[in-house]
C-alpha cells in the first residue's frame, strides 16, 4: 500500500505540472466546499479463513493430564464449509473538517453453506429443541449432512486527527492522519442437521447434546483499534472551475490487548484471560466527477484485510476452584478475512 501511494504521488506531479511549489500547512485545505460523501457499497468477501485449536484443559492438568491429548480438538471454517465468495451490501460515509475526519461504513452479509461433518461436531447454541424441551448444545455426527446460515454485518467507525497537509498549488494534497476506531461484527445463525434424533452425554461433568436438530443463536464482537491514515487528492481544479479529482486513501490499524473475555462481551461459561493481536489494512481509490457546482458523482473501489490472533486462557485459580468449575480447554484462535467493495454515490 505504501508503494502504491508513493507511485500515485509521482504520477500526480507528472499529470499536474501546474501544481507548483509544495507547501506545508496546518490541517486540511479548506478551499473546497465538498467535504462529505455518502455511497452505496456492493462487494464480496473473497476469502475467510480461521480455526480454533484447543490446547490444554486446566481441569485435566489436575485430574488426568493424558486426557488433554485424548480430547483436545480443533475446528476450521473450511471444515464447516465457510471459505469465502460471499456478497456484501452496505453504505459508506465520510465527512472532513480541517483537523478531523469521520468515516463510517456498514456491510451486510448472508452466507449459507451446505456441508458434511468430517468428524463429530459438538456445538454450543442459544437454543435447539427436542421433544418439546430446549437445550444449549447440539452434535452433528461424522458423515452427517448439515446446512448453516448466517445473517449479520460489519460496522466500522473511525475518526482521524489531521494535523497538517502537504499541498502543491491546486493539483495535489497529501494529508496524513492519526485515528481511533471501532469495528463491530454481529450475526444470527442457524445450523440445521435434520430432525433431532435424541440426546447424548458429552464432557466432564456430562452435558446433554441434541443429536441433529436445528440450532439457533447470536454472536457478536467489538474491536477497538488505533490506526494511521494517508489521504492523497489529485486534481479537483478550483472552487470556481472544478474538474475531475482522484482520491487515494490508505489506512492501517492494530490492537494489542491483554484483558478478559468480558471486556469484549464474549460469552463464556467462566470468564477467560484474553490476549489479542489484531491488524487491519485498507486501501481505497475514488474518482470524483463534477455534476454541479455543489455536488460530484463519486465512484471507486476499496480493499480490506483483517487478521486476528487470540489466546483464550483460564484464569489462574486454586486447584480446588478449577475442579469445582470444571474449567474447559484453553484455546488459540485465528481469523483472516479479505474483501473488496465497489462504491458509488454523491460527494457534497
Amino acid at each position: 500500500m505504501k508503494k502504491l501511494l508513493s507511485q500515485a504521488g509521482l504520477c500526480a506531479l507528472a499529470l499536474f505540472p501546474s501544481a507548483g511549489h509544495a507547501e506545508l500547512q496546518w490541517g486540511r485545505p479548506t478551499e473546497s466546499e465538498l467535504t462529505a460523501f455518502v455511497a452505496g457499497a456492493a462487494g464480496q468477501i473473497l476469502s475467510i479463513e480461521g480455526y480454533v485449536q484447543e490446547t490444554t484443559r486446566p481441569f485435566y492438568d489436575i485430574t488426568a493430564p493424558e486426557k488433554n491429548e485424548q480430547f483436545a480438538e480443533s475446528y476450521t471454517l473450511e471444515e464447516l464449509g465457510f471459505e469465502g465468495g460471499y456478497p456484501t451490501f452496505g453504505l459508506a460515509f465520510e465527512d472532513t473538517w480541517r483537523f478531523f475526519t469521520f468515516h463510517a461504513d456498514f456491510k451486510y452479509l448472508n452466507p449459507s453453506v451446505s456441508s458434511e461433518a468430517v468428524r463429530d461436531y459438538y456445538l454450543g447454541v442459544d437454543e435447539v429443541k427436542f421433544n418439546g424441551q430446549s437445550y444449549e448444545y447440539m452434535t452433528i455426527p461424522e458423515g452427517a449432512s448439515f446446512e448453516a446460515d448466517m445473517e449479520g454485518g460489519f460496522l466500522g467507525v473511525r475518526g482521524l486527527i489531521t494535523p497538517f497537509s502537504l499541498t502543491a498549488g491546486q493539483g495535489l494534497e497529501i494529508t496524513p492522519g492519526l485515528g481511533l476506531g471501532v469495528n463491530a461484527f454481529f450475526s444470527s445463525f442457524t445450523v440445521d442437521a435434520g430432525p433431532a434424533q435424541g440426546v447424548v452425554l458429552y464432557e466432564i461433568p456430562p452435558r446433554e447434546y441434541v443429536v441433529g436438530g436445528r440450532g439457533e443463536g447470536w454472536t457478536y464482537m467489538v474491536l477497538p483499534e488505533l490506526g494511521i491514515g494517508l489521504d492523497v487528492r489529485i486534481g479537483g481544479g478550483t472552487p470556481d472551475r472544478r474538474s475531475l479529482e482522484l482520491i487515494l486513501q490508505g489506512y492501517y490499524a492494530l490492537l494489542d490487548f491483554s484483558g478478559n473475555t468480558e471486556d469484549f462481551g464474549l460469552s463464556s461459561r467462566n470468564n477467560k484471560v484474553l490476549d489479542l493481536d489484531y491488524e487491519h489494512y485498507e486501501a481505497r481509490v475514488l474518482v470524483s466527477v463534477p455534476i454541479s457546482r455543489s455536488m460530484d458523482f463519486l465512484a471507486g473501489v476499496s480493499g480490506q484485510f483483517m487478521q486476528a490472533d487470540a489466546k483464550v486462557l483460564a484464569e489462574d485459580r486454586p486447584a480446588s476452584e478449577i475442579e469445582a468449575l470444571r474449567e474447559k480447554f484453553n484455546k488459540f484462535i485465528r481469523l483472516e478475512m479479505t474483501s473488496v467493495t465497489f462504491l458509488a454515490g454523491l460527494r457534497f
